[in-house]
């Protein structure tokens, strides 16, 4: 096959080392663009980096041997240390066990629908918001669990202009709770999302000479972060 106007742009722009984003819609061949790059770059050393295993792993049988596939977790997951991995096999925290280990109580607050009639935030409640946070803070650029990311992952049926009390209780139990998760002594579950967050605040250099970065519309903020503190070239 042989490639577009569009593409052959594209490839000089690689062979000129220059970072720079393609845009163009569903189908249109942005992932072959990628193929004949990593093919036109032969001499060099390059990584190609996919959101799941499955694309991963099938991008693996297409692209040039120069090119290595991953995903960004497998990346993350090698320059973990052990102990953190091994949190991927402890048991969950469960929300009533979240509820004993901050002393959580239930809280009323007055509902979006109505300010002026209040509903109960349950400690089972509380306990979603805490981890719905560590999960947005995982995928934000935050070096800490903050009063917006806590606010973000309040019910929807809270009025939250009226929750800043309970949710500047919340980010202090948030951060205690990040914080258990990485400690060594910890024996908590944690996800994927864990030690990639783990691996990105150390700010990790890749080590190729250029990154293809399939579906980069997609990417968490933290992804994004990353790529930005790289020396190689990013496409």
């Amino acid at each position: 096959m042989k490639p577009t106007e569009e593409q052959i742009a594209a490839i000089n722009a690689a062979i000129n080392g220059k970072t720079f984003k393609i845009s163009a819609y569903a189908g249109s061949g942005k992932t072959s663009t990628l193929k004949f790059i990593g093919s036109t770059l032969s001499d060099q050393q390059g990584l190609y980096l996919a959101f799941n295993k499955a694309i991963a792993d099938e991008a693996k049988n297409k692209f040039p041997r120069n090119v290595k596939c991953q995903t960004f977790h497998s990346l993350a997951f090698r320059q973990t240390p052990d102990y953190i991995k091994e949190k991927l096999n402890f048991n969950r925290l469960l929300p009533r066990k979240m509820g004993e280990m901050f002393n959580l109580e239930d809280y009323n607050l007055p509902t979006k629908i109505n300010p002026l009639e209040s509903e109960t935030c349950t400690v089972y409640d509380q306990a979603m918001v805490l981890n719905r946070a560590i999960g947005f803070y995982c995928r934000s650029v935050e070096p800490n669990v903050t009063t917006e990311i806590v606010m973000r992952a309040m019910p929807d049926w809270v009025n939250k202009p009226d929750c800043s009390d309970l949710v500047k209780i919340l980010v202090c139990h948030a951060n205690v709770l990040w914080e258990k998760y990485i400690d060594k002594q910890s024996r908590i579950k944690i996800t994927h999302d864990v030690y990639l967050k783990y691996w990105a605040m150390g700010n990790p250099e890749i080590y190729s000479d250029f990154i293809l970065f399939d579906e980069a519309q997609d990417a968490d903020p933290i992804i994004l972060d990353v790529l930005s503190k790289q020396s190689a070239q990013i496409i």
